[in-house]
C-alpha cells in the first residue's frame, strides 16, 4: 500500500513537472496570458511542495518499516534458538532483553503490585 501510494505521488510529481514545462511553453509562444500563466503557475508550485513533502514523507515511513521488519526478523531468528527453555540464564536475558523498568510498588486490591516491563532488543515492548 506504502509502495503503490509513492508511486503515484512521484507520477504525479513528474506529471506537474511536465505541465509547468508546457504552460511557460505556452507563455514564451504566447497561447496563454501572463495572469493566467501565474495563476496557473502558482497553483502547480503548491503541488509540486505539497508531492515532494508527501514523497519525503512516505520515504521515512518506508524506511522506518524496513527497520522494523528487519528488527523482527533478526529477533525471530535469535527467539528459534530459544524454544522451549526451561531456565533462565545471564546470557539469555543478555542476548533478548534490552531492559527491565519496575514501576513503583502500589496498593491494589489490597495487595501490593508493581509495573513490570520488559523491553525486548530489536522489538521493544510487547504487550
Amino acid at each position: 500500500m506504502l509502495e503503490k501510494e509513492l508511486r503515484a505521488k512521484k507520477a504525479r510529481l513528474s506529471e506537474v513537472d511536465n505541465l509547468f514545462q508546457s504552460i511557460y511553453e505556452d507563455k514564451l509562444n504566447g497561447k496563454i496570458s501572463e495572469r493566467n500563466y501565474q495563476m496557473m503557475s502558482r497553483r502547480y508550485e503548491e503541488e509540486q511542495a505539497s508531492l515532494e513533502q508527501a514523497i519525503s514523507e512516505l520515504e521515512k515511513q518506508r524506511e522506518a518499516s524496513g527497520r522494523e521488519k528487519s528488527n523482527i526478523e533478526q529477533f525471530t531468528r535469535i527467539i528459534k534458538d530459544y524454544a522451549g527453555i526451561e531456565e533462565l540464564s545471564a546470557a539469555l536475558l543478555n542476548t533478548l532483553i534490552e531492559k527491565v523498568t519496575i514501576g513503583e510498588p502500589k496498593e491494589v486490591d489490597g495487595e501490593r503490585a508493581q509495573e513490570v516491563k520488559i523491553y525486548y532488543k530489536f522489538i521493544g515492548i510487547i504487550s
